[in-house]
């Protein structure tokens, strides 16, 4: 990998096996009606990037980039705000917030936590630039963080934005806790988290916003069906 020290702009991750892409990154862009949908192969870079990105040592992190921490205790908080809100606009009933708030704190436990990696808060297919053969950019800096829960948070993410498309979703799953060694804990309090961030940016899009709302009420009453699909 390079780190390329241009205010902040980006940050380039070389692939370690020097494999190429196989499709077109426009392919992946969310949209209203169906959501992301990830080939076998896609999927496969998609983790490799993540993996690159783990193995980046936070100490060669360019001094002048942020160090946002993820704190377990105000994820947990901020989650409970947008549950709030979803429940005051009547997208939840007033005993999911005991539920939710279980599971979240059951999850963002400190003995759940992995190693410390850095991350991108905004980690997806848009966010991602192919320079060439064997280097792509990761953009949207401004989301880069650390913390110790960022493959759970970041594996979360993807599988929101893949609505209406439970076979890729399902590929996704098995081979993220495959590669990744997932927490199950973990990943169920960070579906329930990304899905309330998500929902709470899609008020004007209905459909967006029932998907997310449908996640968290999977997440809440089935989980398994998605841990074990």
């Amino acid at each position: 990998y390079k780190l390329l020290d241009d205010d902040s702009l980006f940050v380039v991750l070389e692939y370690l096996n020097g494999s190429d892409f196989e499709e077109k990154w426009h392919l992946f862009t969310p949209n209203l009606t169906g959501g992301q949908a990830l080939s076998l192969s896609s999927i496969q870079t998609f983790l490799d990037l993540l993996l690159d990105l783990r193995r980046i040592p936070i100490t060669v992190i360019p001094s002048h980039i942020p160090e946002i921490t993820r704190s377990s205790e105000q994820l947990v908080a901020d989650a409970k705000d947008y549950l709030d809100i979803a429940i005051h606009n009547k997208k939840f009933s007033p005993k999911v917030f005991s539920l939710a708030e279980e599971i979240l704190e059951t999850g963002f436990r400190p003995s759940n936590y992995g190693q410390m990696f850095p991350s991108n808060a905004d980690f997806q297919f848009r966010n991602f630039l192919e320079l060439d053969v064997r280097t792509t950019a990761l953009v949207d800096l401004d989301n880069f963080r650390f913390s110790p829960f960022e493959a759970e948070l970041t594996t979360a993410y993807q599988w929101t934005l893949m609505w209406n498309n439970p076979h890729w979703r399902r590929e996704f799953i098995r081979e993220a806790k495959t590669l990744l060694n997932l927490n199950e804990d973990l990943f169920r309090a960070s579906l329930i988290e990304q899905s309330l961030r998500v929902l709470r940016l899609s008020y004007t899009h209905p459909q967006i916003l029932q998907t997310q709302v449908d996640t968290i009420n999977r997440t809440l009453n089935d989980f398994d069906s998605i841990w074990n699909p």
